[in-house]
């Protein structure tokens, strides 16, 4: 069960900049319980992408790329923020969390071709 909560341009790009001074061995990959079926280096591969191109794509997010934020119950992640970018020819969903504990680690919860066109659903999007 996910909960949207609404987050500002402000607070998104404080999450953005949080997310590009990360040192990249502290991103990491995984699969919701939801998505577990999905093996989540399938897209990487079709885009001709290793863990470090992808890291690269995430720290170049923009607040503009922006789609939503939500709290996952079930997984029990705290603001996971998703986006929606093009990346080659391919619409690119892409979602993350920051978890802090010792160190600051950034989950990257789905990075995947996206199901729908949701470039015109971003709030934050140019001209707005």
């Amino acid at each position: 069960m996910t909960i949207d909560v609404k987050k500002s341009k402000k607070e998104v790009k404080s999450f953005l900049d949080n997310i590009k001074i990360i040192d990249n061995k502290f991103f990491r990959i995984i699969s919701r319980r939801v998505e577990k079926t999905k093996n989540p280096f399938d897209f990487l591969n079709k885009l001709e992408y290793n863990v470090d191109d992808m890291i690269d794509e995430i720290k170049k997010l923009s607040y503009q790329d922006y789609l939503r934020c939500q709290i996952d119950k079930e997984n029990k992640f705290l603001f996971m923020y998703s986006f929606i970018k093009v990346i080659k020819e391919y619409i690119v969903f892409i979602k993350l969390s920051i978890i802090e504990k010792d160190d600051e680690l950034v989950y990257v919860i789905s990075f995947h071709e996206a199901i729908k066109d949701e470039l015109m659903n971003r709030p934050y999007k140019e001209g707005k």
